[in-house]
Order: C-alpha cells, then structure tokens, then sequence
C-alpha cells in the first residue's frame, strides 16, 4: 500500500510540475521611444494581445509591450524579441508588430503613446483594442475582444469578430459591425452605423443618418434629428430626436416600438403591428387607416416621415 501511495503521490508532484497552469510562462518587456515632428500615421498589429493607443507627447512615440510565451513557447524566443523587438519608423510613419516581423507560440500587448495629431490603424487577433485622444482617423479591429475609441477627432472605423464596441465623442462618422456583442455609440459628430449578430445597440447624439441593426437584440437611437433605419429580429425599438425632413423606419420580428416626439412635428405616420395595441399622443390632422394593429395618417406639416411595422409588439408615439 505505502508502495501505491508513493507512485501517486510521484505521479501528482510531476503533474504539477508540468501544468501549464502552474508552471510559470516565460515572459518579457521591451520599450522604445522615437522621435517625431508633425501629423502621425501609427499602424500597430499583434497576433494575440492588447493594444492600447493614447495622447501623450507631442513630440515623441513611446511603445511599450509586454510579451508571453504560450505552452509551445520558450524563454529563448521571448528574448529574441526584447532584443529585436519589431518597430520600423520611416519618417513620421510608425509601424509595430506583425507587419515588421511575424512570431508563433507567442502573445505581445502594446501599449503607445502618441501626438495628438496622429491617425491609427490597429489590429489584434484575439484581445481587446483601446485608441483614445487623437485626432484620427482611426481604424480598429479585433478578431475576439471588445474594441473601444474615445475623443476622436476624425473618422472611426471599428470591427470585432465577438466582442463589445463602444465609440464616444467621434468628430467624423462613425461605423461599428461585431459579430457578437453589444454596440454603444455616443456624441457622433455625423453618420452611426452599428450592426451585430447578437447584442443591444446603443445610439445617441449622432448629428447624421443612423444605421442600427441587430438580429437579436435591443435597439435605441436617442437625440435623432436625420433618417433612422432600425431592425432587429426579436427586440424592442426605441426612437427619440427631433428629425428635420428625415425618414424613421422601424422594424423588428418581436417586441415592442415606441417613438417620442416633441409636441408641434409634423409626420407622416405608417404603423403596423401584427399582434399588438397601435396608440399614439398626436392628434392626427388626416386618418387613412384606423383600427387596433393599424394607424396611417398624418399629424400636422407632414414634413417628416415615421414608417413601423412589428410582427407582434406594441406601437406607441408619444
């Protein structure tokens, strides 16, 4: 028995020894700082890890990164990297990561500092992707993560294959596609486009036309003064703005719409529900179709347009 019991007692302290979750990974770190003068262009990419992009100096890039062997990795390949590590400046142009040289069994996170006047273009395959504080554009994607950007003073182009999205206070349009998780857009200073798979969108402040689709899903548009185009496959709808000669259409497979607009705009409206109560707050100055899942009509100066149709789910515009 003491035999048997001193074989596994063996056999555990080797698993241990042996456990990737025990056994510590070799890991690593390298720094650099560049010189700059003038506007930035940044494209930085990682096959695994985070990227984080903020304003710092006006007159410098500073990089750091923090690099991980995975369980096929070894401490020879992570200080091949802190020696070499993969930058190329040529001019005000700053390129990190994989488009300088490419490694396997290996994670790298960046973090970079940059002007203000900088436009980004970053990249990671699996990890979150964060730019805040320039004046862009900027182009962010991830293939499995969240993808934030925040006070960005141009364009924002944002994409993940599953993760959140979140862009606020953009200077430029604005396009955000996952294709899993939740989308929020806030003070978009032009268009918003948001879509995603499966996940609640968010919208509110965008000075332009707003593009909101989810096939599964909550969607809100807040503060809408152009055309809204929302669609949903099983959600509730909800609409406020003041629209000036725009076009709202509304439409989801399941849930409720509801639309709030001030007292005094003038619209055309074309609701229909297929099972669902149909109300509304204006009083309509023309009815062309009355009945519990249907209201056509018109409320004043029908300078604007409010088009809404739910399979079943309740209507109401206050």
């Amino acid at each position: 028995m003491r035999i048997v019991v001193s074989v596994l007692v063996a056999l555990a302290a080797v698993f241990v020894m042996n456990s990737p979750g025990i056994v510590p990974r070799p890991e690593g770190r390298f720094q650099q700082t560049l010189s700059v003068s003038g506007p930035v262009e940044l494209r930085v990419a990682t096959g695994s890890g985070s990227v984080r992009v903020r304003k710092g100096d006006s007159h410098s890039v500073r990089i750091q990164a923090h690099i991980r062997a995975d369980s096929r990795g070894d401490a020879a390949l992570v200080h091949d990297i802190e020696r070499n590590p993969p930058i190329r400046q040529s001019g005000n142009t700053i390129t990190i990561g994989t488009e300088v040289r490419r490694w396997e069994h290996v994670s790298i996170s960046y973090e970079v500092t940059v002007p203000e006047q900088t436009q980004v273009g970053a990249r990671t395959g699996a990890g979150s992707v964060a730019v805040y504080g320039v004046a862009g554009p900027v182009d962010a994607a991830s293939g499995s993560g969240s993808v934030n950007a925040e006070n960005i003073g141009a364009r924002v182009l944002v994409k993940s294959g599953a993760g959140s999205i979140a862009v606020s206070r953009a200077g430029g349009d604005v396009n955000a596609i996952t294709g899993s998780g939740g989308l929020e857009l806030n003070d978009i200073k032009g268009s918003a486009e948001a879509e995603t798979g499966s996940g609640s969108i968010s919208v509110s402040g965008a000075t332009g036309r707003v593009r909101a689709h989810t096939r599964s899903g909550r969607v809100r548009v807040a503060k809408a003064n152009a055309d809204v185009d929302a669609k949903t496959g099983s959600g509730g709808i909800e609409v406020d703005g003041r629209p000036k000669a725009a076009r709202w259409e509304l439409r989801t497979g399941s849930g409720p719409v509801t639309v709030s607009l001030p007292s005094g705009t003038g619209f055309e409206l074309d609701a229909h529900s297929g099972s669902g109560r149909i109300s509304t707050a204006h009083q309509l100055t023309r009815t062309e179709a009355s009945g519990k899942h249907e209201l056509r009509g018109l409320v004043g100066r029908p300078d604007n347009r409010v088009f809404i149709r739910t399979s079943s789910g309740s209507v109401r515009i206050d």
